[in-house]
């Protein structure tokens, strides 16, 4: 894919994004998003794959300057003075060479899932990024999203486990999510989804969903969760003001009136930490609290102790609440 001019679009991009672009390299890649919508999807894309690069970005503390003069010592020949244009295009082309690696473990996540279809996937962390058509998905730990824009009519995905959807706006291609037997439509909007063996939970953040199995339909709208019980036809929908779903790609995490049940195994699994709540009656007890997923286990576990009156004691490598 290239500009109007000679450079590759990934290259004035990165120049872009990099603050280094000439006047004319900006117009350029502005002329180019405006041309199409998959442009604008591509730069979103892109965009995004640079900003989770960062994490991987080389130590600052070493300067190019130093590197440099570490060369000079090393060669047996005079060198030439280099200019701070060499460390501006050195700069680009590092940036170059870790944006192919971080696509290719973009390539590793989306994979071919059917003609004209992409599969996204997670395993041990969570994985956001775009779709074509714009839309935003953040998915879950060891779950799996099979997209395709193969159908004229409709925008297509097939979901196995758990995801967050920001819906871009199309009145005249509805987006469709499979999960288990349940059909969830939707034009533009926010919600999370969840699928398990069981049962499929729907809760929306903002605008309004369908929610569908072969025999019930129902709308959905913001604060509210629909379950659909594997097997079964009754859809239950029931308030949902509390926003501790999104836990897995927000920070920090709110509760309100929380299960104590359920954030223990949040932090269980974050801190990879085996936690117990050894009094049942302890389960069900509501927590109104936030959870900072930066700070230590210990700072959170003392939070939850001052809030609920608990006790925090270690043995072995598992915690056990009282």
């Amino acid at each position: 894919m290239l500009t109007d001019n000679t450079d590759p679009i990934d290259v004035l991009l990165v120049k872009v994004l990099l603050k280094e672009a000439s006047e004319a390299e900006v117009e350029n890649v502005t002329r180019w998003l405006e041309k199409s919508a998959e442009n604008q999807a591509y730069f979103r894309h892109f965009q995004l794959i640079w900003e989770q690069s960062h994490q991987l970005a080389p130590r600052p503390d070493i300067a190019p300057e130093d590197a440099w003069e570490r060369f000079k010592q090393r060669v047996d020949h005079p060198v030439v003075p280099v200019s701070s244009v060499f460390f501006t295009w050195q700069r680009i082309a590092a940036a170059v060479v870790l944006l192919v690696g971080i696509g290719t473990i973009a390539y590793l996540n989306w994979r071919p899932a059917a003609p004209g279809g992409i599969l996204l996937t997670s395993d041990a962390t969570t994985v956001t990024d775009t779709l074509p058509d714009g839309s935003v998905v953040h998915l879950n730990r060891r779950s799996e999203l099979s997209y395709s824009e193969e159908k004229k009519t409709v925008r297509e995905a097939f979901l196995k486990g758990e995801a967050f959807f920001e819906i871009s706006p199309d009145a005249e291609k509805p987006f469709v999510i499979r999960v288990n037997d349940v059909i969830i439509t939707v034009l533009g909007t926010s919600f999370n989804v969840k699928g398990s063996v069981s049962k499929t939970e729907v809760i929306v953040a903002t605008g309004q969903v369908r929610v569908e199995t072969s025999q019930k339909k129902i709308k959905v709208y913001p604060s509210e969760m629909v379950t659909a019980y594997t097997g079964q036809v009754q859809l239950l929908k029931q308030k949902q003001d509390d926003a501790f779903y999104s836990h897995y790609f927000t920070n920090p995490v709110y509760c309100s009136n929380t299960p104590l049940q359920q954030l223990v195994e949040v932090l269980s699994v974050l801190y990879t930490t085996p936690i117990v709540l050894e009094n049942p009656f302890l389960r069900n007890k509501a927590i109104t609290t936030v959870i900072d997923k930066t700070k230590p286990l210990a700072e959170n576990l003392e939070m939850i102790n001052q809030t609920m009156g608990t006790t925090a004691i270690a043995k072995g490598d598992t915690i056990f609440l009282k």
